[in-house]
């Protein structure tokens, strides 16, 4: 060793970073978060310079060097060194990872990064071409614009063959694409897609294209899906692909292809076993293969020679065989005439360790969605999961399942009543989910998100690459039978930094919030959405919040030509019909941690809008928005147990901070009230209005809780009934689902107590909801996603459990 330095080199970009190096200087990056360049003599190692730069260089590629300049791609700005005194020549604002020079006809540096391809004056840094990376195909309007990692050129066409990453704007689905550049002109020669999925642009980003320039070629190594290799060879003419051989078992790869002849190709790789290596077949092996064949034939060859002895050795052995299956029994004999003591311990470990292997291999918890008729609970269907998947609907048809297909997508899949598939959705990395709205009949409304989470494997996300999907918030409305999209509206565009949720719904609208996440000006917007078309009628902006909150989209509430939002403690009363504001009031909260739980605590009664605070329940006319009476307040809410207001005949049921009251509407006089309860939630109204189902939560006099479901009359204070299976079960527990009523029927699940834990396993109860009586249960290690069907006469849910809780179950125990 002549010399060392030590320094924070760039560890985080797609390429492996290198210094450059002249015939006397060695160019490296001493400190990569400073932004500190240094130059070191090649024969001592001693410091001829150094440059800081205004930015970082975590994710810089290999420095270039030309002529007296070396060039150093920052995180987001290019500079150009002068390689004796380091000054700085010029720079350009351009995240660049590869850093290529084109000297055909007149000398160019080409950055190569999150923006396309730039080619810029090696000299001046004047720009002197662009190139925007859009694919060129018929329905690119689809796809966002190609950001590039990885290029190389040709020297002998001067074209650039770099590889980008484009997104498809409709599946929300990233695509890998290969462009042929004039490096002269920047004119796209022609666009290939290569590849899609997660896995396969994942690994593209840091495996470099290789140009054969003889055979006319362009070489390209591909992960897929399933995690294999392939290199592959694409024409440079027109980028159609010339010839794909797969690689087996490869676990690591370098990521250039490196050419030993003009004939001969070399690229190294990490294979998971010589079993797998032995697949790629050569001379040598095959040498060897034949020696160990033949050697195996000839020690065969002695063992059944002669042949006489060895007929005679197989009927022995096969005159054997009875004297052989039966000395198990004779040892198990002798076993109990040696010792009655150690024959019963050997047969209780016998038995004790075949037990341990049945309870171990039946106590594998499976997953399931499940379908029982909601009157007595009987069984209609059961489906095991062997991927992970989501029940998330139903109706009167089937029911509707979000699942993985495999590499970070998911789909959305349509069951009959049988529970067999009838559609699918195409395969997206967005998220699917089905926003809780009415459609017209035999339709379906699908909200598909953007992707805001790319975990890459080959290499960090880099900071300079932004996600161009991000945000993306689009409504389908499907075909209920066959799953064919009748109309498709992107509410907000990828990249718009809006985060959206649908609110609500009614006759006509369909309305999404929207809120900026513009740091400072986080403004939500409400969007209504025609249900017949899914064209934008018209927009309205709400409040603005500063700073950098949890998203506040407020709460809607419905009626006829008025609609009524609360956001950030500001009423609006808007006017679907001519998307205007008809009032709009603020109503202050003393409490600013609880402003966002009081969003959605207002209900419509008797002409007047009921909305809580703390301190006071406000009503406010529906026409003008004036206020005409108050009443005393409930306290502060919670997000554990948080308060509301439910509107039914001509009260108003109002809980909050362990207390729950009826209200006369028209007189505001308390017609009953019950109190001194730890907690109130999960208020719902019987169908026919005579009775309120509630959560209630009550300490026991060892000073633990204990929760029950209570039946509370309407208009008294009688409370008809009381459900509690167990003085520990819990109604409200991390991942509790809604308290469903229908046909008189109520659907609730419950976490009951284990042997070691407080929800040992959860239990679905059917119950009358006049009597609270069990009609049925059924219980499992977990029960989520619960859905009732519309009509009442189907429950659909997701369970985990195993085949010894069905046998527990079945027998009673």
């Amino acid at each position: 060793m002549l010399w060392q330095t030590t320094g924070e080199e760039p560890t985080l970009g797609a390429h492996a970073f290198a210094p450059a190096f002249d015939h006397s200087t060695v160019y490296n990056v001493k400190n990569a978060s400073k932004g500190i360049v240094a130059a070191y003599d090649l024969r001592n190692g001693a410091a001829r310079w150094t440059q800081h730069l205004d930015d970082t260089l975590a994710y810089a590629p290999p420095l270039l060097l030309y002529g007296d300049t070396v060039f150093v791609a920052g995180d987001h700005t290019l500079y150009a060194l002068n390689t004796a005194t380091g000054v700085i020549l010029w720079k350009a604002v351009s995240p660049t990872r590869t850093l290529l020079m084109a000297s055909a006809a007149q000398p160019l540096l080409i950055a190569v990064g999150a923006p396309g391809l730039m080619a810029f004056d090696p000299a001046t840094g004047r720009s002197i071409w662009s190139f925007n990376g859009r694919p060129d195909v018929a329905d690119n309007a689809t796809l966002t614009a190609a950001q590039f990692y990885q290029a190389s050129i040709s020297n002998t066409n001067n074209v650039i063959y770099a590889t980008g990453i484009a997104w498809d704007a409709q599946k929300v689905q990233e695509q890998f694409w290969l462009f042929a550049v004039d490096a002269s002109t920047g004119e796209s020669h022609w666009s290939e897609q290569i590849g899609s999925g997660f896995s396969n642009t994942d690994a593209g980003r840091i495996f470099t294209p290789y140009v054969d320039s003889i055979q006319g070629l362009v070489l390209f190594e591909q992960v897929q899906a399933d995690g294999s290799h392939t290199l592959t060879a694409y024409d440079t003419g027109n980028g159609s692909p010339r010839w794909r051989i797969p690689l087996a078992g490869v676990t690591a790869a370098t990521p250039k292809v490196i050419q030993v002849s003009n004939e001969t190709l070399s690229l190294f790789s990490a294979q998971t076993a010589t079993q797998t290596a032995l697949r790629n077949w050569s001379w040598t092996r095959l040498l060897l293969l034949a020696i160990s064949i033949a050697s195996l034939f000839t020690l065969l060859l002695l063992w059944i020679l002669p042949f006489q002895l060895w007929v005679k050795k197989l009927k022995h052995a096969l005159s054997r065989i009875p004297h052989t299956l039966l000395m198990p029994f004779v040892l198990t004999a002798r076993l109990w005439r040696f010792s009655h003591l150690l024959f019963a311990l050997t047969l209780v470990a016998v038995l004790m360790s075949a037990g341990i292997l049945t309870y171990t291999r039946l106590n594998h918890a499976q997953q399931f969605l499940n379908q029982v008729e909601a009157s007595n609970g009987s069984a209609q269907w059961q489906q095991a999961l062997n991927t992970p998947a989501t029940l998330t609907g139903a109706d009167s048809q089937g029911s509707f399942v979000i699942a993985t297909s495999g590499d970070h997508l998911s789909q959305l899949s349509a069951l009959d009543s049988r529970g067999s598939s009838r559609w699918a959705t195409f395969s997206s990395q967005g998220v699917f989910s089905l926003p809780a709205v009415s459609t017209q009949a035999g339709t379906l409304l699908v909200a598909l998100s953007g992707f805001t989470s790319l975990n890459y494997h080959y290499a960090p996300d880099d900071v300079a690459y932004t996600h161009p999907l991000d945000h993306l918030f689009v409504l389908y409305l499907l075909d209920r039978s066959s799953g064919q999209v009748i109309w498709q509206s992107t509410v907000v565009r990828g990249g718009e930094l809006q985060e959206s949720t649908v609110l609500g719904d009614d006759t006509r609208f369909i309305y999404v919030a929207s809120r900026s996440i513009v740091r400072g000006n986080m403004v939500v917007q409400l969007i209504a959405v025609q249900k017949a078309t899914g064209v934008i009628a018209w927009r309205i902006f709400g409040p603005r919040k500063q700073g950098t909150a949890v998203p506040d989209y407020g709460s809607l509430l419905t009626g006829e030509r008025l609609i009524y939002w609360q956001a950030n403690s500001t009423l609006y009363a808007l006017d679907t019909q001519l998307g205007q504001i008809q009032w709009r009031s603020y109503i202050a909260e003393k409490d600013s941690t609880v402003s966002m739980l009081e969003d959605a605590q207002m209900a419509q009664n008797a002409g007047v809008l009921l909305v809580r605070r703390s301190d006071l329940y406000h009503a406010l006319d529906l026409s003008t928005g004036n206020e005409r009476w108050t009443l005393a307040g409930l306290g502060s809410d919670t997000a554990q147990t948080p308060g509301g207001i439910v509107a039914t005949g001509n009260e108003f049921i109002l809980y909050g901070d362990g207390a729950i009251e009826a209200i006369d509407a028209a007189t505001q006089n308390i017609l009953w009230k019950h109190q001194n309860m730890v907690a109130v939630s999960d208020v719902t109204v019987s169908a026919n209005g005579s009775l309120i189902y509630a959560v209630v939560s009550n300490n026991l006099d060892s000073g633990s809780q204990h929760q029950a479901l209570v039946a509370f009359d309407v208009k008294t204070t009688t409370v008809h009934w009381t459900f509690q299976p167990d003085e520990q079960a819990l109604f409200l527990y991390p991942g509790a689902g809604a308290l469903h009523e229908a046909r008189g029927m109520l659907f609730v699940t419950l976490c009951l107590p284990g042997n070691t834990t407080s929800c040992g396993h959860q239990t679905l109860y059917g119950l009358d909801g006049n009597t609270g009586t069990v009609q049925w249960k059924i219980s499992a290690n977990r029960i989520s996603h619960t859905h009732v069907t519309p009509d009442g006469s189907v429950v659909v849910f997701q369970s985990s459990s195993s085949a010894w809780e069905a046998l527990q179950a079945r027998f009673g125990a």
